[in-house]
């Protein structure tokens, strides 16, 4: 593996639903990191992966497994994989560091656009 440095200029920008924006930052076989910028509410899903994370700015409310978690920049997280989550946001952008391991399937195509 090489070092690598990304200015926020240099990072793509996708629109991955409404009003949600992945920044792909990086990806191996076993991990896979996004900086999200997230403007609306994201609706109750869930997936496989453990997704891990950081708020790097904003402020929300996390709800995993029926659960209101408040979070605001510099709170972490863990969300195991198969549990339903979703997130209101009430600071926008709610901008978070998302880790998902092992790498989400869905966003892999995010790498190559």
């Amino acid at each position: 593996m090489e070092a690598r440095f990304l200015k926020p200029s240099e990072m793509k920008c996708i629109e991955v639903m409404k009003g949600v924006y992945a920044n792909p930052l990086y990806l191996d076989d076993e991990l896979m990191i996004m900086r999200m910028q997230v403007y609306e509410d994201v609706p109750i899903h869930s997936h496989e992966n453990i997704q891990v994370g950081v708020v790097v700015d904003g402020k929300g409310v996390f709800i995993v497994d029926g659960e209101e978690i408040p979070v605001e920049k510099g709170s972490f997280f863990t969300i195991p994989g198969n549990v339903g989550h979703g997130v209101r946001v009430l600071e926008a952008p709610l901008i978070v560091i998302d880790m998902f391991r092992p790498p989400r399937e869905d966003y892999k195509k995010l790498f190559k656009e």
